[in-house]
């Protein structure tokens, strides 16, 4: 399961895609906003895409940056889904 970060200051998520399984010249999909470690807590959302028509050659993959020290705890679930429910929150 996910659960709450520690020390970095914020994280980036991107969804990127390449013909190349190693990723060797990946294109970027979409990137989501830098999110602050306040709100790196366990359940939130930090990428939520339609692909829609977009773009997509055969790998996607999602891309991780971090700001400030490398996390001491914390995890993401990351996953590609039919659809998502719509929430109001």
């Amino acid at each position: 399961g996910s659960e709450d970060f520690a020390t970095l200051t914020s994280l980036t998520v991107t969804l990127q895609t390449d013909s190349d399984v190693a990723f060797g010249s990946p294109a970027t999909v979409f990137t989501g906003a830098t999110v602050l470690v306040a709100a790196l807590l366990e359940g939130a959302v930090l990428l939520r895409v339609e692909l829609g028509a977009a773009s997509l050659e055969r790998y996607l993959r999602f891309y991780y940056t971090v700001a400030g020290a490398d996390a001491t705890a914390g995890k993401v679930n990351a996953q590609f889904v039919e659809s998502v429910p719509f929430q109001n929150k």
